[in-house]
């Protein structure tokens, strides 16, 4: 999860709302797995939803 939520953060930069923020906004997470048992790819799902939020 710390991989990809790093490499989002790499590739798409901070979002704005977290850019001139000077405490850490809540973050709203809507999450569904997909039916996977692999957790490299559970990891990169929960990273995905995370910065999905931060842009929120």
């Amino acid at each position: 999860m710390e991989a990809e939520l790093s490499r989002l953060l790499k590739v798409k930069g901070l979002p704005l709302n977290w850019q001139d923020s000077t405490k850490i906004p809540t973050v709203p997470v809507n999450l569904n797995l997909t039916k996977t048992h692999n957790p490299t790819d559970m990891g990169k799902e929960i990273a995905q939803a995370i910065y999905r939020g931060m842009a929120q």
